[in-house]
């Protein structure tokens, strides 16, 4: 560890972490520590050697501080391990083909865009994943449910960084006010009713709840994990779609492109692309730890144990 740069801080709590890391890559290079057992890489050599599958060399885990059994439950995807990981994926992409979303397709004044995105967002999810709507868009305000998944964003970060204070992480979360678990607590709770209840329906449509109990039928999902699926397609499709779309409309509206521009779907793609490059929805990045026998990473030895992250490589390099 001697080779890195040590740099340590508590950004992650003011949402200016990201913003941290790349000023801290500005001034010290392309290998940054920002934590006791914690590096950033900025180079593509390290991102091979981080993300990448080389024969001989077993896959770099996954860090828990990210996803931790303080935030997460332990059933979802999120915190499998990599054969149920892979046994689940392969249980939802059914839902999520190309044929499953053209299957339920169908053929002057100031306004708050995240407002109505975060709205519609939660409506589709609702239809798509429950097969009913939430009503966001009927109703003036905030759906009581999109209030729980935006408050379970801002308890899962708290926790986050509660959780790199091991072993006084538990006594830490305790210190939280009780409302934070309480609503952490209820949007768990919401998802897996609401998928019971849906489950229960006879009414045959192609929505994703449609698509699982024929993974349960076969066996290679149980009906515990569907009701804990339901809680992570709440929380990954609505709120993260709703920020990627608030910012793209931004970029698009401070850029002059003709509708024959937005017509070619590259143009639209590189725009999505930008926009997820300039504001990523989670810009925390999905950080790795290496294995036991330690790991080498842009041509240096890294020992075991240590998390590397090597988002700030692609956000606003330049």
């Amino acid at each position: 560890m001697q080779h890195h740069p040590s740099r340590w801080s508590l950004h992650q709590l003011r949402g200016r972490w990201h913003l941290f890391v790349q000023d801290a890559h500005g001034k010290y290079g392309p290998v940054v520590r920002i934590g006791p057992w914690e590096l950033s890489y900025t180079s593509a050599a390290a991102w091979q050697d981080i993300y990448g599958r080389r024969k001989g060399n077993p896959q770099m885990a996954r860090d828990r501080a990210l996803f931790n059994k303080m935030s997460v439950d332990s059933g979802t995807i999120t915190m499998a391990d990599d054969d149920n990981q892979a046994r689940l994926r392969r249980s939802l992409a059914p839902a999520f083909s190309p044929k499953a979303l053209v299957d339920r397709s169908e053929a002057g004044l100031v306004t708050d865009l995240r407002a109505w995105y975060n709205c519609t967002t939660f409506d589709l999810l609702g239809d798509f994943a429950f097969g009913s709507p939430f009503g966001c868009l009927k109703a003036p305000g905030f759906h009581e449910w999109v209030q729980l998944v935006v408050d379970y964003f801002y308890v899962a970060i708290t926790l986050q960084a509660v959780h790199r204070f091991w072993p006084l992480d538990k006594l830490l979360a305790l210190s939280l006010p009780a409302f934070l678990s309480e609503r952490k607590n209820r949007n768990n709770e919401r998802a897996p009713e609401k998928a019971l209840s849906h489950l229960a329906t006879t009414v045959d449509r192609p929505d994703f709840i449609h698509y699982m109990p024929n993974a349960m039928r076969s066996g290679s999902m149980t009906n515990e994990e569907i009701e804990k699926q339901s809680t992570v397609i709440i929380l990954a499709g609505s709120e993260t779609t709703s920020i990627a779309l608030t910012y793209a409309t931004y970029f698009l509206s401070e850029s002059e492109i003709t509708m024959l521009a937005v017509n070619q779907l590259s143009s639209l793609q590189a725009v999505l692309q930008e926009t997820l490059r300039l504001r990523p929805p989670i810009a925390n990045g999905f950080p790795r730890r290496t294995p036991a026998e330690g790991a080498v990473i842009d041509g240096r030895f890294v020992p075991a144990g240590v998390i590397y992250n090597p988002l700030s490589a692609c956000f606003r390099p330049s």
